[in-house]
């Protein structure tokens, strides 16, 4: 847990030099790539526990870290000024409710798929699609004006 919280702050404070270096677009494809690739192997790879797991578990919370602080400046750009304040707040927070189902079907998966990590896998698709929307998405510049 710890490693999952220093992770994840020191991710969200450098999010912005990341951004600064080579754009937030690129930093968040870079990101959710990151997490697909670590996903991979902390989950998809680690049949035993090993010190190795510290270790993609960190850098796992580095990625999600900076791409959760670059979402502040991301996630605005999206939207016109009249629905930024809304439309940012309903896509930072729709992820709750469907968190809160989801952990309902965790038993399910890991009976289903073989194991908690298959079932943790599973989760992690969630950075593919990440990857794809923001793929898909153009750079816009913000705009302050009505």
């Amino acid at each position: 847990m710890m490693l999952l919280g220093v992770g994840g702050l020191t991710g969200g404070f450098i999010s912005g030099w990341v951004s600064n270096a080579i754009g937030v677009r690129k930093a968040m494809m870079t990101c959710f790539t990151g997490c697909i690739v670590i996903s991979f192997f902390l989950f998809g790879m680690n049949s035993t526990f090993s010190a190795v797991i510290y270790f993609e578990t960190a850098i796992l919370a580095l990625f999600f870290g900076i791409s959760q602080g670059l979402l502040s400046i991301y996630i605005p750009q999206l939207f016109p000024f009249h629905i930024r304040g809304a439309s940012t707040g309903f896509c930072f927070n729709i992820g709750r409710p469907v968190t809160a189902v989801a952990v309902f079907f965790v038993g399910a998966l890991v009976t289903t798929l073989g194991g908690y990590s298959n079932a943790l896998l599973t989760f992690a698709g969630i950075f593919i699609i990440g990857f794809i929307t923001v793929y898909l998405t153009k750079d816009k510049p913000i705009i302050n004006t009505k």
